[in-house]
């Protein structure tokens, strides 16, 4: 697992945020899952987990704690 929070009003953010809520989150986990594919290649298994700064969670983070609950 790695998780990260993003700040949608940064200037990398904000286009975006304004477009679609969730845009950053989803971005951000889309980053963190490139970054450990090579683990997942290698039979590990990684669950990548990114909030906004205002509260949003991406989708596959919302799902892997509601696969928790």
């Amino acid at each position: 697992m790695d998780a990260t929070v993003v700040y949608t009003l940064a200037p990398s953010n904000i286009a975006r945020s304004a477009q679609m809520s969730g845009s950053a989150s989803a971005i951000a986990e889309t980053n963190k899952n490139k970054k450990y594919e090579c683990l997942v290649e290698r039979g590990y298994t990684f669950q990548a987990v990114a909030f906004e700064a205002q509260g949003r969670a991406g989708l596959e983070t919302e799902k892997f704690f509601d696969d928790l609950r």
